[in-house]
């Protein structure tokens, strides 16, 4: 179900984020810099940090596999973030739509409750922040959802239908007195 695959989504970001820190996306950025640094002429032999003279083949290797760690984290906070952005967009699209039906609703005269307030922007936030999200919003959510839907549907249900227009009245005063010259043309014969 989305909800489960929502909240497995959230229970992948906050363990994710419990297996790093912000030293580690700041280490990545410094890392990936002195590996730069590195591979420009004239760097050959010295440390990019303190200038102090190195074998550059056993500084190039504890750069790469402290780089590899990294970039391995890395890729697993993206694909993290996917995977909220992508739970963030369907509550974000129910929560529009739910908008949506209201607004149709009340242009028929029906007045229903305000639906519940989608979680997306919080999610949103807990990316840009970096911050553990709680796992049951998905659920929440859903429950609020169908919550909202079971009374908008015994709203509408109850609701009177809107009387006729004049001319649905005439139409049907007009089909009325077809089928009587009908019937009296049947008795006729």
């Amino acid at each position: 179900s989305p909800v489960q695959a929502s909240s497995q989504a959230l229970e992948r970001w906050n363990s994710v984020l419990k297996s790093q820190s912000p030293t580690d996306r700041a280490r990545l950025g410094f890392f990936t810099a002195a590996e730069t640094l590195l591979s420009e002429p004239g760097q050959a032999g010295s440390c990019p940090l303190c200038g102090q003279s190195v074998n550059d083949e056993v500084l190039r290797g504890q750069l790469r596999s402290v780089l590899d760690e990294l970039r391995v984290s890395a890729e697993e906070l993206r694909q993290a973030t996917d995977e909220v952005r992508h739970c963030a967009g369907l509550m974000e699209r129910c929560g529009a739509q739910m908008i949506d039906y209201r607004s149709k609703a009340a242009d028929m005269g029906i007045q229903l409750p305000a639906p519940p307030v989608s979680p997306h922007s919080r999610l949103g936030t807990a990316i840009t922040q970096h911050q553990p999200v709680a796992e049951q919003l998905p659920a929440d959510f859903r429950s609020a959802v169908t919550t909202w839907l079971t009374a908008a549907r015994t709203i509408a249900d109850a609701a009177d239908s809107p009387a006729p227009t004049t001319r649905e009245s005439t139409l049907v005063e007009l089909g009325v007195l077809v089928s009587q010259a009908r019937r009296w043309r049947e008795i006729g014969r």
